[in-house]
């Protein structure tokens, strides 16, 4: 009896997990929004990066997405003025409660350090990084505890029925350009991490003293990363089962993971690295040029520096990352968009099986006037057939970034 129970429960899965592959086989998907999620949000005035007065040129902001087994909705908003809010949403995108910390000062010279990246457990507990901080808050986003760790966190995520999941991303040996990436298990009772991958690249860049506004001292300038960037990143994403997958997109390797931290499979990606065109470099070394020359023009930097920074831009290169963002579905297939240089408005991914089969690759039809921030953590997640997104609209020519959920069709 019992392994008649086993096999039916199979043959469901099996089946489900066909149906839910199939899409992936058409080519072209429509994303269809539900109109009637979050219909009492007025998103011209709930996230600041819709407003109109933020300060420049150093104001930035970011929002990361949360799912929760409750199915409520956690939006993290943080810009680099040290200052962070926390929406919560229900399930219809009914916003429940803000929470807003606004305790940094205005300094432009220290880079975002409070609230970043959300995660839930299975607990509904919301757990949110702050640079090399791990804070447990209630639903309405007040820190009940804290970890100190040594190190900076990337990103963040439970894995289903397993432990805190932790990817760092930082730079040493600067004069080099090395930037190494590691993932690992954390005892967020115990601080103790356990490294389960280790990733490095050599991205270009530029470092260089410059001076900021209103005497506030010397930084570290770095430019050329990310115009379009040629920084690989780390990503990792859960499986409903529990598995973990983990990806640098500055290889074409794919590598899975037990919610122990057991390497248990992989795959390499069958696709070709992308680069930019001669177009495409001239346009990218342009914009940086014109940075030399605005910080030239304002005496900035030294005339030393800004020659030795002319120099350096004679090598940028033109190879891309493999891949722009990877994520995982509710089957537990992977996702890995793809990078298409100079037009944002192709979004296109390719679908695999765990053992690394190909589903298919699939062009996305966005509706007008709407975008994705295809590189970035945090920004899509999938529950129970939606896909729950962070989007950009243009209304009335100015641009929103709202919640949204759609159907793939």
């Amino acid at each position: 009896m019992k392994r008649l129970v086993l096999l039916v429960v199979w043959c469901i899965s099996l089946v489900f997990n066909l149906i839910g592959s199939d899409i992936y086989q058409k080519g072209t998907l429509k994303l269809i929004p539900d109109n009637t999620f979050a219909q009492g949000c007025d998103w011209s005035k709930l996230f600041t990066a819709n407003l109109p007065t933020l300060p420049q040129p150093y104001m930035e902001t970011r929002e990361y997405l949360a799912l929760a087994p409750d199915n409520t909705i956690y939006v993290i908003e943080h810009n680099n003025y040290n200052a962070g809010t926390v929406f919560k949403f229900a399930a219809d995108g009914t916003l429940l409660s803000t929470k807003a910390d606004m305790s940094g000062k205005v300094n432009p010279s220290v880079w975002a350090k409070h609230l970043e990246l959300p995660a839930v457990n299975d607990k509904n507990e919301l757990w949110i990084s702050e640079y090399a901080r791990l804070n447990r808050c209630n639903g309405q986003g007040n820190v009940l505890a804290t970890t100190k760790l040594d190190h900076p966190i990337a990103d963040l995520l439970f894995l289903k029925g397993g432990g805190l999941i932790l990817s760092t991303g930082y730079s040493i040996a600067l004069g080099q350009g090395v930037v190494k990436n590691t993932v690992s298990l954390l005892n967020a009772q115990t601080a103790k991490e356990t490294v389960i991958a280790r990733f490095s690249g050599k991205p270009f860049y530029i470092a260089m003293p410059v001076k900021l506004e209103g005497g506030r001292g010397m930084v570290g300038g770095i430019l050329g990363m990310g115009m379009p960037s040629n920084v690989g990143k780390l990503f990792i994403a859960g499986t409903p089962e529990g598995k973990l997958v983990v990806g640098f997109s500055d290889s074409p390797e794919i590598l899975l993971f037990s919610s122990e931290g057991r390497k248990i499979g992989g795959f390499t990606l069958p696709i070709q690295r992308p680069t930019l065109n001669p177009e495409q470099k001239a346009q990218a070394v342009q914009r940086i040029s014109q940075s030399l020359d605005s910080l030239a023009a304002g005496k900035k930097a030294s005339a030393d520096e800004i020659e030795r920074a002319r120099e350096k831009l004679k090598e940028y290169p033109t190879a891309l990352p493999y891949y722009s963002n990877l994520l995982t579905d509710d089957q537990g297939n992977i996702l890995v968009f793809l990078t298409n240089p100079g037009n944002s408005a192709i979004v296109e991914f390719m679908a695999f099986s765990q053992s690394g089969k190909a589903l298919g690759k699939c062009r996305i039809t966005l509706p007008q006037g709407v975008s994705l921030r295809l590189d970035g953590r945090k920004q899509m997640a999938f529950r129970d057939g939606w896909l729950y997104a962070l989007i950009h609209k243009n209304v009335s020519g100015k641009e929103q970034v709202q919640l949204a959920r759609f159907k793939l069709e």
